[in-house]
């Protein structure tokens, strides 16, 4: 599938959901440069690094953003001057390309990323702890994203964070009134210890991925994309990162109690409920139409692909370094197999609730005391795309997030970009109408299989 599809072909919204992994995150970007073509997503979600891709998306013109995408990567990449390189190419495998990747990984640890992150001095502002500074990215964000752009155009954007004080997970969302800056997108990438946490309206935040690597549930869960409290930036708010408008997580995101550590009490700020009128509503089919609402909230069908950075499935560890390269691709891998077992638990719940309602006579469903419950049930279909990275043989093990090395970039970008075409070419394959009831109510689950290198 080359062509996009016309208004009438799409599948209701097509969200795309992209996880936390460092330097895995050009994976994201040809996954992407696959995607666009035929089917450019209406939301975008992303943790950590894939907060940064969500933020470069949103930031361009659709024309420019697998460009604006390339320049980011092709900018970090690292190729370490060691003595073969003077009358060999780059390897692209065996032991010298085991020893190029472990050299880029040297080299970001001890003199951190150009355009990314820089070491922190010694004693570097103790009340931000940290191995690193991500300054070097806000620098390039600004050069890559136009935030005017992003706040206010079509494509709808979530990113996630973690209050590093109350534990709980706080949500971006350009639809529900954050005002989106640099700082929110370094908050969604500070992973403690290795980078310093960001202040953020007030609040010290971190990696997203600490909350949730995969945020499915964002696009999925009908309560945790529909409502966002908005609370107003404290007066001693600092820097740039204080930007009005940032989400704390609703009742609906923390299973209807008050955050922990809040007493009890939610924010007094003001809380914008999609499908509110006065909720922004801007944007086109193809180009982020996302129309101001959530898709489990709009009624309409909802296409979704997730993009993992780490595979639960993989190979069996011969070494020490790839134990820990395996322990942490399982450890991220069944975190979002959790999180996916939960929203299909959450939507064969709420098909339970919508049959049920159409066997009540009209006068118990409009009842004040049952209508509400009913609002709850759900007939949407909803299909997830489910896309890994799988590291190669190559891969330098749990180290593997900071090989910058420009092959190791250039393979996960082609890597990416295979693994979309095969999903497309599964979607493309999929029939109209599944035979027999829907799995989990209405949400079809479809793995995409490893396509060989």
């Amino acid at each position: 599938m080359t062509e996009p599809r016309t208004a009438g072909e799409r599948p209701g919204t097509v969200a795309l959901v992209l996880s936390g992994g460092v330097a895995l995150g050009s994976f994201h970007a040809g996954a992407y440069a696959a995607l666009h073509p035929a089917l450019p997503p209406d939301w975008v979600v992303g943790a950590s690094v894939g907060a940064i891709t969500a933020a470069i998306l949103a930031g361009n013109p659709p024309e420019r953003r697998v460009a604006q995408l390339r320049r980011f990567w092709e900018g970090l990449a690292d190729d370490p001057v060691l003595p073969w390189r003077f009358w060999l190419p780059a390897p692209q495998g065996g032991p010298l390309r085991e020893v190029t990747n472990e050299a880029s990984i040297l080299r970001s640890h001890l003199f951190g990323r150009p355009g990314l992150f820089r070491p922190r001095a010694p004693g570097e502002d103790p009340t931000r702890p940290g191995l690193y500074d991500l300054s070097p990215l806000r620098a390039r964000l600004d050069a890559l994203v136009d935030w005017g752009r992003l706040n206010n155009g079509a494509l709808r954007v979530s990113l996630t964070t973690t209050d590093l004080v109350s534990g709980e997970r706080v949500v971006f969302d350009n639809r529900l009134g954050s005002r989106i800056g640099a700082g929110h997108v370094l908050a969604s990438g500070a992973l403690m210890p290795f980078f310093a946490p960001v202040e953020v309206e007030g609040r010290l935040l971190g990696d997203g991925g600490m909350s949730g690597n995969l945020p499915l549930d964002l696009v999925l869960g009908r309560g945790a994309g529909s409502h966002a409290e908005t609370a107003p930036a404290p007066s001693d708010a600092v820097g740039r990162d204080a930007v009005p408008g940032g989400n704390r997580p609703s009742s609906a995101a923390t299973g209807g109690s008050a955050p922990e550590g809040s007493g009890g009490e939610q924010s007094r700020g003001d809380t914008a409920e999609v499908g509110d009128p006065e909720a922004p509503t801007s944007g086109r089919p193809g180009d982020g139409a996302s129309q101001g609402v959530g898709p489990a909230e709009d009624g309409g069908d909802l296409l979704c692909f997730a993009v993992e950075l780490f595979s639960r499935r993989g190979r069996a560890p011969r070494s020490f370094g790839a134990a820990v390269g395996r322990a942490e691709d399982v450890i991220f891998g069944n975190q979002s197999r959790r999180v996916l077992e939960g929203c299909q638990r959450e939507a064969e719940l709420r098909a339970v609730i919508a049959r049920l309602g159409e066997h009540l006579p009209p006068e118990l469903r409009r009842d004040p005391a049952v209508a509400p419950l009913l609002r709850e049930g759900q007939r949407q279909r909803q299909t997830l795309l489910l896309l890994e990275h799988r590291a190669s043989p190559e891969e330098a093990g749990g180290l593997k997030v900071m090989d910058f090395s420009a092959t190791s970039l250039r393979e996960r970008w082609n890597h990416g970009e295979q693994q979309m075409r095969a999903a497309l070419r599964l979607l493309d394959d999929l029939p109209e109408e599944p035979p027999g009831a829907a799995p989990a109510g209405g949400l079809w689950v479809h793995e995409v299989p490893e396509v060989p290198g």
